[in-house]
C-alpha cells in the first residue's frame, strides 16, 4: 500500500482546490507566511488528503486496526485529549475507540444531526462497542465534566472561529510551520476542574504511514501547557505538513494578518 501511494501521480492543478478548499493564490499566500509548508503546498496538501483517506479507511476496515502509535496509545484512564485539525478528527476518534479508549469529540452545535456521520458512528460502535457518546456539545460544560468521570474527551484547540459571547475566550499563540497559530485555553481549564490530565494527540500520515502521535501529560500551568502543546504540534506538522487539512488552512488564509 505504501509503495503504491508513493508511486501514485500527484493531483492535477484543477483538482487541488476541489480537494483542499483553497485556490492557488491562497496557497501562495500561505507559503509566504508559513515557509515550512514548502514551495508547492497546495499540491502537497491535495496529495496528503487523498493519501490519508485511503490509508485511514484501509486500516479501519481491518478486524484489528493497527495504526502506528508513536510511542504508544494513551492510557485508558479518563483524560482530555487535545489535538488540531490535522488528518481527520473523526478518524482519530475511531482509532482511539478501536484501541479500547472510550472517547467523545467536543463539537459545536452546528456539527450535530448529519445522517452520514451518524451511520458511520453506528458502524464503529458495532465493531468497537464503548457505550459512550461519540460527540458532546461544547455548550454543555456540565455534561462534559460528567463524561470525564466515565471516559475521555477529544478537542481540537486550534482556533478556527471566535467562541460565542460569554464563553471563555482566552487563547495563546504557539509556533506553527515557521509562523504561529492561535490555540484555545478553555479546554485546559476544563481538565483542571474535572481533575483529569490533558494530553496532546495528533493523527497524520508521514511517508504514507498512518501515525498517531501521543504526547506526554501537559503541565498544570496553562502557559507551560500551551508551550508544550505547541512544541509537539509544530514538530508533528513539520514531519507531515500536508496533513494539516483544509479547515486549518482556510483559517490561516483568512487570518494571515494575525499570524
Amino acid at each position: 500500500m505504501r509503495g503504491l501511494l508513493r508511486a501514485w501521480p500527484g493531483p492535477t492543478r484543477d483538482r487541488i482546490e476541489r480537494l483542499t478548499g483553497l485556490d492557488e493564490a491562497k496557497w501562495r499566500d500561505l507559503a509566504r507566511l508559513f515557509p515550512a509548508l514548502g514551495a508547492d503546498p497546495g499540491a502537497l496538501a491535495a496529495r496528503a488528503r487523498r493519501t490519508f483517506a485511503l490509508l485511514a479507511w484501509h486500516e479501519l476496515s481491518r478486524a484489528r486496526p493497527r495504526p502506528r502509535w508513536d510511542p504508544a496509545p494513551p492510557p485508558r484512564a479518563s483524560e482530555l485529549l487535545l489535538t488540531a485539525h490535522a488528518g481527520n478528527l473523526r478518524m482519530l476518534r475511531y482509532f482511539l475507540r478501536s484501541a479500547g479508549i472510550p472517547v467523545a469529540t467536543i463539537v459545536d452545535e452546528t456539527h450535530f444531526g448529519n445522517p452520514k456521520w451518524r451511520r458511520l458512528n453506528e458502524w464503529v460502535e458495532e465493531r468497537f462497542p464503548a457505550r459512550f457518546p461519540h460527540t458532546l456539545s461544547s455548550r454543555e460544560p456540565h455534561r462534559l465534566r460528567a463524561a470525564l468521570s466515565r471516559g475521555s474527551l477529544l478537542a481540537a484547540i486550534d482556533r478556527i472561529h471566535r467562541p460565542p459571547p460569554g464563553a471563555d475566550d482566552r487563547s495563546a499563540r504557539v509556533p506553527f510551520l515557521g509562523g504561529s497559530l492561535e490555540i484555545e485555553l478553555a479546554p485546559l481549564r476544563l481538565a483542571r476542574l474535572a481533575g483529569v490530565a490533558a494530553r496532546p494527540v495528533f493523527i497524520t500520515a508521514p511517508d504514507a504511514r498512518l501515525t498517531i502521535t501521543v504526547g506526554e501529560r501537559l503541565p498544570g500551568d496553562e502557559a507551560e501547557a500551551a508551550r508544550a502543546f505547541g512544541d509537539l504540534l509544530d514538530r508533528t506538522a513539520r514531519a507531515s505538513p500536508g496533513d494539516f487539512d483544509g479547515f486549518t488552512h482556510r483559517y490561516l488564509a483568512g487570518n494571515a494578518a494575525g499570524s
